[in-house]
């Protein structure tokens, strides 16, 4: 009776370990393969050429270490490799509100990418990025605009279950395909064949209206690296200085992003004139 008490226990804490372990998320380090062949490092969930060292299932080095130089860290051998390598999958950073527990603790603001709100028993303090890294990632703040959590769609359950699509809010014409609660990436990013995504029906539709949320980026130094067309007209890449590079916007690209545009004969865009002009005559 005994020894089949203990295997009980035994195995009700074999199932106890099994189910926290399938809880972490892909933004944890998991170093539950500690012990095992694969040793005693694992994977940065937010930069593959970097790694962790276990010390044993739930601890690690409170800093990554880097591969050598060209190298990733391959999350099968969990070793550093220079090709035939494979990332650990895409973490989900993001998140908008502080009562879900976001695994990060840090809830992104839709709206500004410069605050965000740092979680505490299911609410959070309004916090402020510095002006040298002024864009929240989900985890940090840094200077990459692309990497904002701001203005981006959320997959519910349902949305995965029905596998609907949502609207991205900065093109019209591009949709996410929900293939994970959350905030999806780019792995599901897709883009009309015709029309505009239909915001209400939740497809691709030829009669819908284009409705964009979300404008361009803040200049980075000046220069944008990306053009939501809002009216028509031709707009300059760099309002700080001259560049090759300009946006131009006609009546069907509004709500949609321009394709960027060359001046010709090594000439740069002169910001004020909205001329091309040989570049020794940048008035800026």
């Amino acid at each position: 009776m005994l020894l089949h008490t203990l295997a009980l226990a035994v195995i009700l804490l074999l199932v106890q370990v099994e189910d926290t372990a399938g809880t972490i998320s892909p933004c944890q380090v998991d170093c539950r393969h500690y012990g095992s062949a694969l040793g005693n490092l694992a994977d940065d969930p937010f930069h593959c050429n970097m790694y962790y060292v276990c010390f044993d299932w739930f601890t690690y080095s409170t800093i990554p270490f880097t591969c050598p130089d060209g190298q990733m860290f391959d999350t099968y051998s969990k070793t550093c490799m220079k090709e035939g390598y494979k990332c650990s999958g895409p973490c989900q950073r993001c998140s908008y509100d502080c009562i879900n527990n976001p695994i990060l603790g840090q809830a992104a603001d839709f709206y500004s990418c410069s605050t965000y709100r740092q979680c505490s028993g299911g609410s959070g303090t309004v916090i402020s990025c510095p002006p040298d890294n002024p864009y929240f990632d989900g985890n940090i703040c840094q200077n990459d605009y692309t990497k904002c959590c701001s203005c981006r769609p959320e997959c519910s359950q349902e949305d995965v279950q029905l596998h609907r699509m949502v609207p991205d809010f900065s093109n019209c014409t591009n949709f996410y395909l929900c293939v994970a609660p959350g905030i999806p990436d780019e792995t599901s990013h897709g883009h009309c064949p015709n029309g505009n995504f239909d915001q209400f029906g939740k497809n691709c539709n030829s009669n819908a209206p284009c409705i964009v949320s979300c404008s361009n980026e803040p200049p980075d130094n000046g220069c944008v690296t990306k053009w939501i067309c809002e009216e028509e007209g031709y707009f300059p890449k760099c309002t700080a200085s001259c560049d090759p590079t300009y946006f131009w916007c006609t009546a069907s690209d509004i709500g949609q992003e321009a394709k960027p545009q060359e001046c010709t004969h090594h000439f740069v865009l002169d910001p004020i004139s909205m001329i091309c002009v040989p570049p020794e005559n940048c008035p800026v």
